[in-house]
């Protein structure tokens, strides 16, 4: 089977679809050739194998309004003619000329789309260029797919709710590496993502106030200043992927404060560790976390607070979470999501 992979960012770029491309395509690679198609990033090159996978990297436009940039790319439609696959997997919504050159193989190549956030997701100013865009998005292009796979079960309400016959859509969650259980702490507490107005970061800032700990920030973005200046708040930016490992393997518990969040997938990550988390009670969050540890409602700061010093406070509940999390987090494996990938796949080719 040929498979072609269609995103603005891949490696070395590092975000949640990101990885879940890295990890699901260096799967499918090891019998089946994998094609992605993304931008030319600044200091790689046009092509390369990475983990068994063909990237090819196209001339680009980037727009840094938001983290990740606004991107347009030139050639995708092209370069999906000449690799000639036989399904097309695109993973992002916010790029038109990505979207016009997939749509442009409706009826010639099956179509499938992984829908990886909340629709209309964003917050302020933003908030209505997301919905506009999803709109369109869900009108030109999904409704136009063999299969939608969705990460969550929310996800997937979302959609059906919105118009997107559940006939096309598919449940698979995201997965995790396994990493050895870590019995090891330090005393401080881990953010790691992007620092964007969706993340809950002023409920953080208001919470850390009364929090008995340290926080460590790992990730970059417009909304760094909100935590900037307090006195138990350091700031990391962007950390590799070794030094997050050891900083979810050192810290407490990781915490997830968001408004928005169809996932969390570095929640999965923290509890691959044997780390609890406290995050928020939405999106696909309570799916992922199960009874791994704390959930607080969206935008109580207060309720954030006591979560964190409770769990500060008590060290047999950290262990017990912990163990739960580790549990939990091994069954939700990359190989798990994989493998359902595939036979989404095949679906798709039989139905033909």
């Amino acid at each position: 089977m040929r498979i072609c992979i269609v995103n603005p960012f891949f490696h070395p770029y590092i975000g949640g679809i990101e990885e879940h491309i890295r990890a699901i395509g260096t799967r499918l690679s090891k019998r089946d050739e994998v094609h992605v198609i993304t931008s030319l990033l600044p200091g790689t090159q046009a092509f390369e194998v990475v983990d068994g996978m063909q990237v090819h990297r196209l001339p680009s436009l980037f727009l840094k309004i938001y983290t990740p940039p606004a991107t347009a790319t030139w050639g995708v439609g092209k370069r999906i003619a000449d690799i000639s696959p036989d399904i097309l997997h695109a993973h992002h919504r916010w790029s038109p000329e990505y979207a016009r050159a997939v749509r442009g193989f409706v009826g010639k190549i099956p179509i499938v789309l992984t829908w990886h956030n909340d629709f209309g997701e964003g917050v302020g100013w933003q908030r209505p260029f997301s919905l506009l865009n999803d709109v369109l998005f869900r009108q030109y292009l999904a409704r136009r797919c063999a299969r939608i796979i969705c990460i969550s079960e929310y996800v997937r309400g979302r959609l059906i709710e919105r118009g997107i016959r559940a006939e096309l859509l598919r449940v698979i969650h995201n997965g995790v590496e396994i990493q050895p259980y870590s019995d090891l702490e330090e005393d401080f507490v881990l953010y790691v993502g992007r620092l964007v107005q969706t993340k809950g970061l002023d409920v953080l800032a208001k919470a850390m106030k009364g929090v008995r700990s340290t926080l460590v920030v790992c990730g970059k973005g417009p909304s760094s200043h909100i935590l900037k200046g307090l006195p138990n708040v350091k700031l990391a930016g962007h950390v590799a992927e070794e030094e997050k490992h050891k900083l979810l393997a050192r810290c407490k518990f990781l915490v997830l404060p968001s408004r928005i969040e169809s996932f969390g997938l570095v929640l999965l990550e923290a509890m691959a560790h044997g780390k609890p988390v406290v995050a928020t009670r939405v999106g696909g969050v309570p799916e992922v976390v199960g009874d791994a540890g704390i959930l607080v409602e969206p935008g109580d700061s207060r309720q954030l607070r006591d979560a964190m010093n409770s769990l500060l406070s008590d060290d047999g509940l950290r262990r017990e979470l912990g163990k739960k999390a580790w549990a939990r987090a091994s069954i939700l494996s990359w190989d798990r999501t994989a493998s359902e990938v595939l036979e989404v796949y095949r679906e798709v080719l039989m139905s033909r």
